[in-house]
């Protein structure tokens, strides 16, 4: 049984090996997005915090790695609206409207 097939099973073991294995490639992966180092540690935390709960959609073919570099790419691209949301809307740095 391989790492994806003990991580449906529930195995915890397997989960702190998943963990292990990806939790550094997919903060590289959210660097590389264009995160800061922090922001990139926090949505690996995240990363993985989503993939334990959606474990059963991740599919054999697909593949672990690729599974997770497409939820790293959604929650940093969710990371980098909130970080321009707080600066431009909340602290008054976005551009004015072109009408009037």
């Amino acid at each position: 049984m391989g790492l994806l097939e003990q991580c449906k099973a529930g195995d915890e073991e397997a989960w702190r090996r998943l963990v292990q294995k990806f939790v550094r490639p997919v903060f590289r992966w959210a660097v590389l997005l264009g995160l800061p180092a922090a922001e990139a540690e926090d949505v690996a935390q995240e990363v993985l915090m989503i993939a334990l709960r959606k474990i059963d959609q991740c599919e054999e073919e697909q593949g672990l790695k690729p599974w997770l570099f497409r939820i790293t790419k959604n929650v940093a691209a969710n990371a980098r609206r909130k970080v321009w949301f707080r600066r431009g809307v909340l602290e008054g740095d976005a551009p004015e409207p072109a009408f009037e």
